[in-house]
């Protein structure tokens, strides 16, 4: 029915897919055409109802008209693979180029019809998560297999004022939007809520809804509601308006979800951007959201054989089961620690962010018109293209992509500039870091160049500046390479480690090294204008556009994350947390009127906040102290006591040369020379990365923390990005 279609090479895309948005599989379709509409060429053919659909509504969008006759150079199908018997939707994908399939699963094996279709009629496929990648590959499947996820509109959900309901006086609230379906265990949440909080106690209520009842199971539901006697469930079925669906999540304190089997959650993630607290079964499904530590994971080992009986009545491989007492505990904890739960609902917020199509547009591009086609050891989507080690592939898409050995080919023989390679410079180590990022927020994808590069290399950085007399710079040494790749690894996948080591390999493409601060796109960023950038209007959109580009390119040394994970797991998890950045009074001179805050200020800013959330944290809190001064630690523990936390083994000046340094006039203070950076540049032979590396960790564990009290620093615009859940608190 589709032969009468002509490639057209000036389309990029084929979608293929259903007109059913209510629906998780329809949600393929969406999140297609929400990401690349308006960035690529598109075209759409529908699996139910008519078979072309061009120039057609598509929820209250339309389609260009126009692509009757035509296909493009990727087609992608978003509909279920095969779902029994006579079922040959996938038959409707035309020939392009290149033919991706769209697949989720909720099972530990895939259907072996799905891996027979692949191998026949795709060349590579696409699953949501890490864990379905896995399962897909474990089941057999020869061809390329990239890792999308499911993007989701979530602005509806991100931009609703969030209720805190958890200490109004009203029922507390658990629920759920997922459909009547065996697999989603609601009566196991039933029977866990009962035994957690009776039938009869109505401070308690369970709601459950869904637009979706497979085989009768919402009147199943309800028979063991009524024969339990309980008074506080409620079940609810039919259409939600987005609206409504936004105002019923909102509604809940938790979100439930103990499924067997999940292809992709969505309403988790829906949950999640509107801070909910989650309770989710510990299935591969939710294995990418449970990961981050901001839900309540239930262990989900029971096997139990899984039967679709809307295919065919099959059986392919296994799904799992939560077990009742850890579900029933997980439900109690729920309302127990949801004082504590409460202050990380901007985390969750944030977290669910990546899921946004605002965010995901760049990944689905690449994967239906990447910037390039690269040879590699693994199957991936990077920031501007895809890199693959099928052979097959590689030459489908290079019939349409520039391939990364033509794009070099094509910067040497044009002298086009694809790289921008900023050198480092004698500063503060996130001084250095955040001019890198500066530049990679504001310079990416601009033009034609493709890679925003860091060129941390001491002889290169002597060489630049002509001098190796450096004031602040301290974090390596001349052996250790490009430093960069010492502490973060390699920001961009489709570039091996070895092109930053070498002037040939790293300014390839590039004109020679170039440094400035970015203060003509970026005033605030640096120095004493950091404080005007903390009272910017738009300061938190502001942290959450650096901080996707820092998600994106920087991969902290495992050694770093480690240490930050050890002490955070040991001393702040499940407690309120402060951090305080108390810097040497030296910084006066980066401050606004050089005067910088003493840290009797620091305390008093403490004790406000601590007493703002008495009656949320009682004495369940913490503080957290970075400081480049002995004398502030001790001061600090005389003050806290057992609740003050810090890093053991960081440099820091001692008491004897603070008392030196009070003993100056005010005018020699201000001088370079006091602080720890200061200390270690003087003498070559104290360079190392495990100074940069121990600042890294304080800034992280900052930023893991509820509350941030600072002065303007490098430091503290960094954490500020690296979570912009945390609540800044300036210390002026």
């Amino acid at each position: 029915m589709i032969s009468h279609l002509v490639h057209n090479p000036e389309i990029d895309l084929t979608l293929v897919g259903r007109l059913s948005p209510v629906s998780g599989i329809g949600q393929i379709t969406e999140a297609f055409y929400g990401t690349l509409s308006d960035r690529v060429n598109l075209n759409f053919i529908n699996t139910e109802g008519p078979l072309l659909l061009v120039n057609n509504v598509l929820g209250d969008r339309q389609y260009d008209a126009g692509q009757l006759k035509a296909y493009g150079n990727v087609s992608v199908f978003a509909d279920v693979l095969w779902n029994g018997a006579g079922d040959a939707k996938f038959k409707r994908v035309p020939n392009s180029i290149v033919k991706v399939a769209y697949v989720a699963f909720d099972s530990s094996v895939f259907p072996p019809e799905w891996l027979a279709i692949i191998e026949s009629d795709f060349d590579c496929v696409a699953v949501p998560t890490p864990s379905l990648k896995k399962v897909l590959l474990s089941s057999g499947v020869k061809k390329p297999v990239f890792v999308l996820p499911l993007a989701l509109d979530l602005r509806p959900y991100l931009q609703t004022t969030k209720s805190d309901l958890s200490f109004q006086p009203r029922p507390f609230r658990f629920g759920t939007v997922s459909a009547y379906h065996r697999r989603k265990n609601h009566d196991k949440v039933i029977a866990a809520f009962l035994d957690a909080f009776g039938p009869k106690d109505t401070n308690f209520e369970l709601v459950i809804h869904s637009n979706l009842n497979f085989f009768k199971e919402y009147e199943r539901l309800q028979g063991l509601i009524e024969r339990a006697g309980a008074k506080n469930i409620i079940l609810s079925h039919g259409n939600l308006s987005s609206e409504d669906c936004v105002n019923f999540l909102n509604s809940l304190d938790v979100y439930v979800l103990a499924s067997a089997g999940e292809g992709f959650s969505i309403t988790p993630r829906q949950a999640l951007a509107l801070g909910k607290t989650c309770v989710l079964s510990g299935i591969f499904g939710h294995d990418d959201i449970n990961s981050s530590g901001l839900c309540l994971k239930v262990e989900s080992k029971l096997p139990r054989p899984a039967i679709y009986d809307e295919i065919d009545g099959r059986v392919f491989g296994l799904q799992y089961d939560p077990y009742h007492h850890d579900l029933v505990q997980q439900l109690l904890k729920a309302h127990r620690q949801r004082q504590i739960l409460a202050l990380s609902a901007k985390q969750r917020c944030d977290f669910a962010t990546q899921y946004d199509l605002s965010i995901q547009r760049y990944a689905y591009k690449a994967l239906c018109k990447p910037a390039t086609i690269s040879r590699g050891s693994s199957d991936e989507i990077t920031e501007h293209g895809l890199v693959t080690q099928s052979t097959e592939l590689y030459e489908k898409y290079a019939k349409f992509t520039v391939t990364a050995e033509r794009k070099k080919l094509f910067s040497k023989k044009n002298d086009q500039i694809t790289r921008k390679v900023l050198i480092g410079h004698d500063g503060g180590f996130f001084s250095l870091f955040n001019t890198y990022l500066s530049h990679l927020v504001w310079n990416a994808d601009q033009g034609a160049i493709q890679h925003i590069l860091p060129d941390w290399r001491i002889e290169s950085m002597v060489k630049y500046w002509k001098t190796d007399k450096f004031t602040s710079f301290c974090y390596g040494r001349k052996e250790d390479g490009n430093i960069w790749l010492k502490l973060f690894g390699n920001p961009y996948k489709d570039l091996p480690e070895e092109a930053y080591q070498t002037d040939e390999l790293l300014y390839q493409g590039a004109t020679g090294p170039f440094h400035n601060w970015n203060s003509e796109k970026e005033p605030y960023l640096t120095y004493i204008h950091a404080y005007e950038l903390y009272r910017r209007t738009d300061f938190q959109q502001w942290r959450q556009w650096y901080n996707y580009y820092y998600r994106q390119h920087v991969h902290m040394n495992p050694a770093i994350t480690n240490k930050v994970n050890s002490v955070y797991d040991r001393n702040l998890t499940d407690t309120y947390s402060i951090g305080m950045h108390v810097r040497h009074p030296s910084h006066a001179i980066e401050q606004p009127g050089q005067k910088i805050a003493h840290f009797d200020k620091f305390i008093q800013l403490a004790r406000q906040q601590l007493a703002k959330k008495q009656k949320e944290i009682g004495s369940n809190w913490k503080v957290f102290l970075a400081t480049d001064q002995d004398r502030v630690v001790r001061y600090f523990r005389e003050e806290f006591g057992e609740h003050l936390v810090t890093v053991a083994d960081i440099a820091r000046t001692t008491e004897e040369q603070d008392q030196q340094f009070d003993s100056l006039s005010k005018q020699e203070q201000m001088k370079e020379g006091f602080q720890i950076q200061h200390r270690m540049a003087s003498d070559h032979n104290r360079w190392s990365t495990h100074l940069a590396e121990e600042v890294c960790v304080d800034a992280l564990l900052l930023s893991k923390c509820n509350s941030f009290i600072h002065t303007t620093s490098n430091v503290a615009t960094a954490v500020s990005f690296m979570n912009p859940a945390v609540e800044m608190i300036y210390c002026g």
